[in-house]
């Protein structure tokens, strides 16, 4: 029985800090398994607000706006926008 079981303070204290280092391995893992699969933490969070103001009349049929694109970062994911374009289309009739 003595082959199975640590006999000093040593082995007791090796045995100790491998279950810890097990147990602490483990709860990295539900840890990062919490954050990024179940909370998608990977994927961006991003609201949009698209405004259109009237500004005035131009013309019998042209009238000035002035349009307002707000984004806003809800989440924890760094984003960025290399290029924002706006293509304004003319409603028939």
């Amino acid at each position: 029985m003595s082959n199975y079981w640590p006999s000093n303070l040593k082995d007791w204290s090796e045995v100790i800090n491998n279950l810890f280092t097990g147990f602490a391995i483990i709860v990295a893992g539900f840890w990062t398994l919490w954050r990024f699969g179940l909370f998608r933490e990977r994927f961006a969070k991003m609201e949009f607000n698209l405004n259109c103001k009237l500004i005035g009349e131009a013309s019998e049929n042209n009238y000035i706006i002035e349009l307002i694109a707000t984004m806003e970062n809800k989440g924890s994911v760094r984003q960025t926008i290399k290029r924002w374009t706006f293509d304004p289309v003319e409603k028939p009739g």
